[in-house]
């Protein structure tokens, strides 16, 4: 599948991806299969930790500590704290004001 990213430059450029479906592309990022899937179980869960996303996704916790971050910089995830513990959640979203 062909999915339209954005290049460097700010043009645009087709890229392929082998498996997996096409990629979604989200301002300068590209969400991957392992991305989308953190996003799912955040949105099933709630609040979850690092740790618990990595066994549920039998991904390492590096990863899924990267992945986080880059969902958090994309404004798609934020960092809250719950009796000393950082959890992870979905960002609200804010309702346009009129």
């Amino acid at each position: 599948m062909i999915a339209k990213t954005s290049g460097r430059n700010g043009g645009s450029t087709a890229s392929s991806q082998a498996a997996g479906g096409p990629e979604v592309v989200l301002g300068e990022g590209v969400l991957d299969d392992r991305d989308k899937a953190i996003l799912h179980l955040l949105a099933r869960e709630g609040v979850i930790g690092v740790s618990e996303i990595a066994r549920r996704l039998a991904l390492g916790k590096s990863v899924v500590w990267r992945k986080l971050q880059k969902l958090t910089a994309m404004g798609l995830v934020e960092r809250v704290v719950v009796n000393g513990r950082p959890l992870y959640r979905l960002r609200p979203v804010e309702e346009p004001r009129n």
